[in-house]
């Protein structure tokens, strides 16, 4: 782990980078760009591919759940969620507060990251992503210095 800021999408090393280094940042990148994977949605994904919207996951979740849009079917729960998209209750890395590194949530809830910044209630740039657990599939945000899983779209 790290406690310096990446100053570019390649920090040219494979350490966890430690965001509480300044928690007005809550990022992992020292620019807080909020339209980091908005600007180039394809982020880390190969040529071809784009990191989802949280419209596109919403899409994905049934209409019977809070935020979903999925009219025919759709992810309800971890199973159906596996079942359709292959999702998995992955977890996620600490990025700021006390235990930041350590993982969390493994084999229980599954948060992917989507492209949609927005500002939380606290004044930080968040971004939102997709949870999901063992009785529900829902939209939620994280800071930029959680480790969340990423799921590839093809454009």
């Amino acid at each position: 782990m790290t406690n310096i800021l990446a100053t570019s999408d390649t920090p040219g090393h494979s350490n966890f980078i430690n965001g509480n280094t300044d928690l007005s940042i809550r990022d992992w990148r020292n620019d807080n760009n909020r339209n980091r994977w908005a600007a180039i949605p394809q982020g880390p994904c190969p040529a071809g591919w784009h990191v989802p919207t949280i419209s596109e996951w919403m899409a994905e979740v049934s209409i019977s759940l809070s935020g979903g849009t999925a009219t025919s079917g759709g992810m309800t729960d971890r199973n159906t969620a596996y079942s359709q998209l292959k999702l998995t209750a992955t977890g996620y890395r600490r990025g700021i507060g006390p235990s930041v590194g350590q993982l969390s949530a493994v084999a229980s809830i599954g948060y992917y990251w989507s492209t949609t910044d927005q500002i939380n209630l606290d004044g930080y740039s968040d971004v939102g992503d997709c949870e999901v657990a063992s009785s529900y599939v829902q939209r939620s945000d994280q800071n930029k210095a959680v480790a969340l899983c990423v799921r590839c779209l093809k454009n």
